[in-house]
């Protein structure tokens, strides 16, 4: 007799190419979920030039899916959920221009991140990275569906022009909507 696999859903950004900080450390976590009793399912932003690139991660038994959506589509699930924007705004007190910001990369995960919940048995929803992208998607389904919210944060808390100055004006904008985020976590690592 199997035993049930734990049914977790990680959204994040990119895995190897390219290699970096987030991609690197997925690329050697991934697998060992997969190995340790997890049904490991991942949204990434897109899809590798090369797909052999993710061969090993299907071989291991991780389901790789991409956020990468036309401007129709994304425009399609802004329209679609209104009334979250709507209570965002004046729950975070997020100004109307940082949010549609926000919207442009929440557009893109969303949809498939519901897609992923409604039709596996997902008991875990983990963002990695953003909290005001990948972790808002996160926060919002797992509320929605009751789920366990784990966010890690890899660094960068609020967005930012600059990868010299880590906090301006324009990261200010999102102060309270990542602080809802994170508080609405029942897990926040910092790596």
């Amino acid at each position: 007799m199997s035993q049930q696999k734990i049914g977790l859903l990680l959204v994040n950004g990119p895995l190897p190419p390219p290699y970096g900080g987030v991609a690197t450390y997925l690329a050697h976590t991934l697998p060992l979920l997969a190995a340790r009793g997890f049904e490991v399912h991942t949204i990434i932003d897109r899809p590798p030039a090369d797909p052999k690139h993710y061969r090993a991660f299907q071989e291991a038994g991780i389901h790789v899916y991409y956020a990468e959506a036309s401007r129709l589509k994304k425009i399609g699930q802004i329209l679609k959920r209104v009334p979250l924007w709507v209570s965002t705004l004046f729950s975070s007190r997020i100004g109307p221009v940082a949010l549609l910001s926000a919207l442009k990369s929440i557009s893109s995960w969303i949809g498939v991140a519901e897609s992923i919940v409604r039709n596996h048995s997902i008991e875990i929803i983990h963002a990695y990275d953003y909290p005001w992208a990948q972790g808002f998607v996160a926060a919002c389904l797992a509320k929605r569906y009751r789920k366990s919210f784990v966010q890690t944060i890899f660094g960068e808390v609020v967005p930012h022009k600059s990868e010299l100055e880590h906090h301006d004006a324009f990261g200010d904008r999102f102060k309270n909507l990542v602080r809802g985020v994170l508080e609405q976590s029942d897990l926040l690592l910092s790596v």
